[in-house]
């Protein structure tokens, strides 16, 4: 549950971003946002999967794409970039490993980037 509830937090700020920064946008505008999944067959990610497209999806302008099984940083950051080119806004991860490229991955295709589970330490923070 308390995933359940990070996650919907994380949604939220990151739409609210998307919609804010996008001020002449019409109600017609969909937003895409990739989902970094550790293992799209895992029963929790699994939840999480179809909780966006089934739930989240149809209540709010947007698209989800969903990474295969992620294995490595640079496997999420060739999925962050494959998604930039798809026309992402940003990307939720619930990979997360060696956060440091990543994160520059997205800074360099100016794109949002949240954690949709785990923490980070204070130096990564």
């Amino acid at each position: 549950m308390k995933y359940w509830k990070q996650a919907l937090v994380c949604i939220c700020i990151l739409l609210a971003a998307c919609i804010g920064c996008q001020s002449k946008q019409t109600s017609e505008t969909q937003y895409i946002i990739g989902v970094a999944a550790y293992d799209p067959d895992n029963a929790e990610m699994r939840m999480f999967i179809d909780y966006y497209r089934d739930y989240i999806a149809e209540g709010f302008p947007v698209k989800f794409y969903f990474s295969g099984r992620l294995t490595s940083a640079e496997k999420e950051q060739a999925f962050i970039r494959s998604m930039k080119q798809q026309g992402a806004h940003g990307i939720i991860s619930f990979f997360g490993n060696d956060i440091q490229p990543v994160l520059q991955t997205c800074a360099e295709e100016q794109m949002y980037y949240i954690l949709g589970s785990g923490t980070l330490d204070e130096a990564d923070f």
